[in-house]
């Protein structure tokens, strides 16, 4: 997670972990939350995002700017995080992995089809592997 910039997230599933845990890592703030439920607020920006799954492709997602996130951490303990903006969204990114979704299902069809069209030039390159970035627009 913490191999490049762009890269504030982890979700066990990346992993071929069948557990509902996320890491984080932005702007300083650090941590992970198991089994991971997000109060989301009414207002919604739309940023650019990418996935470690894809590297190097970016896109734009709406999401909402703020969120309060309750889990717990590896002790079992109680654990709530009020995030807004960046921290906001990869928290967002990071449990919809959980939830079997990926950012490609929030983009607009026309944005869908342009990056499915660099994720298949990036895995043929051989390049999806080593984290290259393909040009995205």
């Amino acid at each position: 997670m913490r191999a490049g910039p762009g890269r504030a997230g982890l979700a066990a599933p990346q992993l071929g972990v069948p557990l509902r845990v996320i890491a984080f890592d932005v702007d300083g703030r650090s941590g992970h939350l198991v089994n991971p439920r997000l109060e989301a607020s009414g207002r919604r920006v739309v940023a650019d995002e990418a996935c470690l799954s894809a590297p190097g492709l970016w896109f734009p997602v709406e999401r909402s700017f703020s969120v309060v996130a309750r889990g717990r951490d590896m002790y079992g303990r109680p654990q709530v995080i009020r995030a807004i903006g960046m921290l906001a969204r990869v928290l967002q990114h990071e449990v919809d992995h959980l939830d079997g979704v990926l950012f490609t299902d929030h983009l607009a069809p026309q944005d869908r089809e342009r990056f499915f069209a660099a994720f298949a030039e990036l895995t043929e390159s051989g390049a999806a592997g080593r984290g290259r970035a393909v040009p995205e627009r």
